[in-house]
């Protein structure tokens, strides 16, 4: 597997990306109802999309604060949500300075639960960041917004992706099926020049970074520019998925999609 940090932001930066992406979202939500159905989500509302973002924020903020070794009951977090959909907004924002100061006011290395085999409290930062830039992505999507990711982010998002699907997540009862026969899928960014390679074995998929062209063709081929590659993989790209190359096997393309999907 490759270094799942290679595109790694700064921890300032992951901090500073982690309260503006609350912001942004906090805003989101005040232009939309909270009945509003949540196109990425399939069986979400926008009330219970920003509920499970807004618990997560709180469920990590204690698990840091108090070096939690194992995780905590999420059910627990959401017992202040406001009963008003008004009040949303305030009540998901309040998190946007408490929960940054949390993750730079602990040291990277000190022990904290998580779901990975990272168990560092420097794990959270960087999920924090990508849990809540896509939640931000599938609210814009509700309120029929184009979402938009930083480039960065986006590289280090795939990066963090290919990372996660090997483990078992928490609101997934199971890590990812993503066994195989030896096909591949080969991910290129021409814009930022950064390039993935997943293959899918008896074991369960392996990924590498490559400086050039795979040596031997892929089953499946993803090109387009970071931050469209990004939603695509995350499934979050809807209609405008034909803004991506797509060459190869669509089959075993289409499959990679519907098991590694968050």
């Amino acid at each position: 597997m490759a270094d799942q940090l290679c595109h790694a932001l700064a921890d300032d930066e992951y901090c500073r990306a982690v309260s503006a992406e609350i912001d942004r979202l906090s805003d989101i939500v005040r232009d939309v109802d909270a009945t509003t159905p949540v196109p990425s989500c399939p069986g979400w509302t926008a009330a219970k999309l920003v509920a499970h973002t807004g618990m997560i924020h709180r469920w990590v903020d204690r698990l840091l604060r108090e070096r939690a070794r194992e995780p905590l009951e999420f059910t627990q977090f959401g017992r202040d949500l406001p009963t008003d959909w008004a009040r949303y907004g305030d009540w998901l924002g309040a998190m946007a300075f408490r929960l940054p100061e949390t993750l730079r006011g602990i040291d990277p290395n000190t022990p904290v639960w998580s779901f990975t085999d990272d168990r560092r409290a420097g794990f959270w930062p960087r999920r924090m960041l990508h849990e809540t830039m896509v939640h931000r992505v599938d609210t814009e999507l509700a309120a029929g917004r184009r979402p938009r990711v930083d480039t960065a982010a986006a590289v280090d998002g795939i990066d963090e992706l290919l990372y996660l699907l090997s483990f078992g997540h928490p609101f997934r009862e199971s890590p990812a099926d993503l066994r195989g026969e030896g096909q591949t899928v080969y991910v290129h960014c021409p814009d930022v020049d950064v390039r993935w390679l997943i293959r899918m074995g008896p074991e369960g998929h392996a990924w590498e970074h490559l400086s050039a062209e795979p040596w031997d063709p892929p089953t499946a081929t993803v090109r387009g520019n970071a931050a469209e590659v990004h939603l695509f993989l995350y499934n979050r790209l809807g209609r405008r998925a034909g803004r991506v190359e797509r060459a190869g096997d669509p089959a075993v393309l289409a499959d990679w999609l519907r098991r590694s999907a968050l």
